[in-house]
């Protein structure tokens, strides 16, 4: 699934200034542990990325890990193209 979402963000333009969102267990670090996974598809590349660790940004599509429990954040955006 992370490589797809990858792949989405990085096929074309079509996504970019989007969101999308992913819904993970009860537990924070297991949001985190995917988001860093997903990183770590471009560890032979020349990409770089921020240091927060529920959030990547690939190609202008913001791509957020929640976990099941911490929802409220989620309700209030507008331009989710994949959950």
């Amino acid at each position: 699934m992370l490589r797809y979402m990858a792949w989405l963000c990085l096929r074309n333009n079509d996504l970019t200034g989007t969101q999308m969102c992913i819904v993970i267990g009860p537990r924070i670090d297991l949001a985190i542990t995917l988001i860093d996974r997903m990183k770590k598809l471009f560890s032979n590349s020349q990409v770089f990325f921020d240091s927060k660790e529920t959030v990547i940004e690939l190609n202008g599509v913001h791509i957020e890990a929640y976990p099941a429990h911490h929802l409220e954040g989620f309700w209030s955006l507008i331009s989710v193209a994949v959950l």
